[in-house]
C-alpha cells in the first residue's frame, strides 16, 4: 500500500509538471532554447520599410517616413530577449536609411541605388523575421 501511494504522488507531480509546461505555452520554452517566436510587429515594420523603398519615391516625405519606420523597427527590437540577429539587422538598416535621409539633395541616381539597397536589405530581414517559429 505504501509503494502505491508513492507512485500516485510521483504521478501527480509528473502530471502537474506537464500541465504547467502546457499552460505556460511554447514561447517560454522557445525562449529558453534560444528560439524567438514570430513577431508580427517586427514583420510589419520591415514590410513597410521595404514597400516604401521599392516605390523608388525619392521625395523628402517618403524618405522621412521610411527613416522613421527604421527608427521604430530598431527601437522595437532593441530589448527583445534572444533577438540579437534582428537587432543587428535593424540597426544596419537604420544606418542605411539614415544616410539617404540626411543626404542633402541626393541625385536621382544615388537615391534610386540607395533605395534598391534598402529594399534588398529589408527583403532579407523580412525572410529572417518571417522564418521564426510561429
Amino acid at each position: 500500500m505504501g509503494i502505491q501511494t508513492e507512485r500516485n504522488k510521483s504521478m501527480k507531480k509528473f502530471l502537474i509538471g506537464i500541465a504547467l509546461i502546457s499552460l505556460t505555452g511554447c514561447s517560454n520554452i522557445m525562449g529558453i532554447v534560444g528560439m524567438q517566436p514570430f513577431d508580427s510587429n517586427e514583420y510589419g515594420y520591415v514590410v513597410s520599410i521595404r514597400t516604401k523603398a521599392a516605390t523608388g519615391d525619392c521625395s523628402k516625405e517618403n524618405l522621412s517616413s521610411m527613416y522613421m519606420d527604421t527608427q521604430l523597427f530598431k527601437n522595437y527590437t532593441q530589448y527583445i530577449p534572444y533577438n540579437e540577429k534582428t537587432i543587428s539587422m535593424a540597426t544596419d538598416l537604420n544606418k542605411l536609411t539614415e544616410e539617404l535621409y540626411k543626404h542633402e539633395n541626393p541625385s536621382s541616381v544615388y537615391c534610386k541605388l540607395k533605395l534598391n539597397s534598402i529594399s534588398r536589405s529589408a527583403e532579407e530581414i523580412q525572410k529572417v523575421v518571417g522564418s521564426k517559429p510561429r
